[in-house]
């Protein structure tokens, strides 16, 4: 079990740090009406 902690956390810290930097900042709905003809 410790070898798969040490080999998973890392990805695991890794990836929850990229999609915070990816979908950080806050959103308005001007912006989902500019980027999405659907909506």
């Amino acid at each position: 079990m410790p070898i798969a902690v040490i080999v998973f956390m890392p990805l695991i810290v890794a990836y929850t740090t990229w999609v915070y930097h990816v979908l950080r900042g806050r959103i308005s709905r001007k912006h989902i009406r500019e980027s999405h003809s659907l909506y």
